[in-house]
C-alpha cells in the first residue's frame, strides 16, 4: 500500500541516522488521524516524534499538549486502565464459560473437536433447562416510544 511507505520513507528522509522506534495510529484534531512514528537520533539518543496525516500524507507540526489544548495523542494512550480491567474480567469470564462448556462436552462423551450431530445436541441438551431468553440493558439513555392499537 502507498501511504504505509510513506509513513516510513518520511521519518527516514528527515532523519536519515535515526532509528524508528515505533509507529502509532493518533488522532491529531479530532476526529481527523494519522501516524505518529518516533525516531531515535543514533548520534545523539534524542527522539522526534513525526505526524503524518492517513489522508493527505502530509506531514503534520507536532502539538505538545499543554492546559487548554489537548495537543496529540495517541488513541492507545487514551485507553482507561479501569477499562482494559474490565474487559480483562469479561475475557476471563467468558473463557471460564467456554472451558465449562467444553468440560461438559467431555463429560457426556461429545468430541469438541468433531462435527455437530443431532446425537450430540441431544447428549448436551438432555439436562439443560431453559429458564429465560430475553435480556434487558439499560442504555442510560432516554428513549420516547409510541403505542398503536
Amino acid at each position: 500500500m502507498r501511504y504505509l511507505g510513506y509513513f516510513v520513507t518520511s521519518p527516514k528522509n528527515e532523519y536519515p541516522e535515526g532509528e524508528i522506534k515505533s509507529t502509532q495510529m493518533v488522532v491529531y484534531d479530532y476526529p481527523i488521524v494519522g501516524a505518529m512514528t518516533i525516531v531515535k537520533d543514533k548520534t545523539t539518543g534524542v527522539e522526534h516524534r513525526i505526524f503524518v496525516d492517513a489522508y493527505t500524507l502530509e506531514k503534520v507540526e507536532d502539538k505538545p499538549a499543554t492546559e487548554t489544548e489537548p495537543g496529540i495523542w495517541s488513541i492507545y494512550e487514551q485507553r482507561l486502565k479501569n477499562g482494559i480491567d474490565n474487559n480483562l474480567r469479561h475475557w476471563q469470564k467468558s473463557d471460564e464459560l467456554a472451558k465449562s462448556i467444553e468440560q461438559a462436552a467431555v463429560n457426556k462423551g461429545v468430541s469438541i473437536n468433531a462435527a455437530v450431530t443431532e446425537e450430540n445436541i441431544k447428549k448436551l441438551s438432555a439436562d439443560i433447562t431453559k429458564s429465560r431468553t430475553d435480556v434487558e440493558v439499560d442504555l442510560g439513555a432516554t428513549v420516547y416510544a409510541q403505542i398503536t392499537s
